[in-house]
């Protein structure tokens, strides 16, 4: 039983839409926050780490993004 859900919960969060859903969100709430608390000067707080965080992590579900939308456009050519 825990090995199943163990996969179950491995194929949930390694899903490419579920890593690009969680790097949206941790963009947008990052950047919220960071402009929200701009008072004109520079401070380090953790919404910037939010934010490169989220970058990183967006840049990891680029290559299959790409790769999907690269074989929708192959699919297309065939029919």
């Amino acid at each position: 039983m825990t090995r199943k859900l163990m996969h179950a919960l491995r194929r949930v969060s390694e899903h490419p839409m579920v890593r690009l859903a969680v790097g949206l969100l941790l963009l947008v709430s990052g950047i919220n926050e960071s402009v929200s608390t701009f008072t004109g000067e520079f401070d380090f707080h953790a919404h910037h780490g939010v934010v490169l965080f989220a970058l990183l992590h967006l840049a990891k579900t680029l290559p299959e993004v790409f790769d999907g939308v690269e074989l929708i456009g192959k699919a297309d050519d065939f029919s």
